[in-house]
């Protein structure tokens, strides 16, 4: 839908048409390095990456695709490792780092005079890293660490939150804070390997209280870059879903603004630096020399690379999810939203 709408678009891009390959790491690091390597190396020249989507498998990718002058755009890897400019200078992302929210949640335990508070997390150095930062900012605020308990890695929300149902860790007298990007109702999805019932996981995550990066045009309505609301954009991401046989079975992806605003910050990225990449010089088949275009890129060209680096830290745009725009580690600059789930909805405070 993005790719369409930029050649679509006669603002950007005239002499050109944003074309995508695509392939699915399903979120695993050892097939999306595999992947990123069939990208480079077999079909058409490659200018940028898109994705991943998890953190787990953009890592490997961010840490290669440099080496091939690529500059690698995200749309939902929160990872804080990303935010390493020595690891990953040419990655950016239009979400932000999952550290970014730890200061919200020092201010809402400091707003409850919550002053002993234990974490749990998973086994994954992503997750590892930002408990690691948050105990760090609790002791700087004189919050008492009660315990920091590392779990096996669970792939579904219903089985963390089965736990929590079977010790009785709910209720008035607990308090729980989750990660945004957690489905508003993703325990009530049947699973029969699931032995509580969708009440029981309900009891749990009532009144839990998250936190994310905030769709500024989802409250304000106010116009994107593209010239329509986020309302209205979903509108006709959800009806592609309903009306195309091709995505007619896959399930929408909660982070779909924020790739419709990567690919639109590729094209912006792209279209800023047509004059400055213009400025340099390359040889036609003929032998010619000639005014150097985007698509002369080759995976030996820093110099182009780095032009399309300093177009992306220049960029400000209004997209689907807000404003965006990077900071000086390739991090999206943006609001924290805080919301807490009552019944079925998540309710933005």
């Amino acid at each position: 839908m993005a790719i369409d709408d930029v050649n679509n678009s006669s603002d950007i891009l005239r002499d050109y048409e944003l074309a995508w390959e695509w392939k699915d790491d399903e979120c695993n690091p050892g097939l999306a390095s595999y992947l990123l390597y069939q990208h480079l190396f077999q079909g058409t020249q490659k200018i940028m990456v898109l994705g991943g989507g998890c953190s787990v498998s953009t890592v490997p990718i961010a840490a290669c695709s440099w080496y091939f002058n690529m500059i690698q755009v995200s749309y939902s890897a929160a990872s804080p490792e990303l935010s390493d400019k020595t690891k990953y200078p040419l990655f950016f992302r239009t979400t932000q780092s999952e550290n970014r929210y730890n200061a919200a949640r020092i201010t809402i335990m400091k707003y409850f005079n919550w002053t002993r508070v234990a974490t749990v997390y998973g086994q994954h150095r992503m997750f590892v890293g930002v408990i690691a930062d948050l105990i760090d900012r609790m002791r700087s605020q004189g919050i008492d660490l009660l315990t920091s308990l590392a779990i096996d890695y669970d792939p579904t929300e219903q089985l963390r939150i089965i736990k929590a149902y079977k010790l009785g860790m709910y209720g008035k007298n607990y308090a729980w804070m989750i990660p945004g990007w957690w489905t508003p109702d993703g325990w009530r999805q049947r699973d029969e390997t699931i032995n509580c019932t969708a009440d029981e996981m309900g009891k749990v995550v009532e009144s839990a209280i998250g936190t994310g990066q905030e769709i500024e045009d989802a409250l304000s309505n106010v116009q994107t870059s593209n010239g329509e609301t986020f309302d209205e954009y979903e509108e006709r991401y959800k009806d592609l879903f309903e009306t195309n046989d091709e995505y007619r079975n896959l399930d929408p992806h909660v982070e779909h603004g924020y790739g419709y605003d990567a690919i639109w910050a590729i094209a912006l990225a792209l279209n800023s630096s047509i004059d400055q990449v213009a400025r340099k010089t390359a040889i036609d088949a003929n032998g010619q020399i000639r005014q150097k275009r985007l698509d002369d890129f080759t995976y030996e060209d820093n110099e182009t690379a780095q032009i399309f680096k300093r177009s992306f830290q220049n960029i400000t745009f209004r997209g689907t999810t807000g404003l965006v725009s990077f900071n000086e580690h390739g991090d999206r600059i943006g609001k924290t939203a805080i919301y807490q789930i009552q019944g079925e909805m998540r309710v933005i405070q």
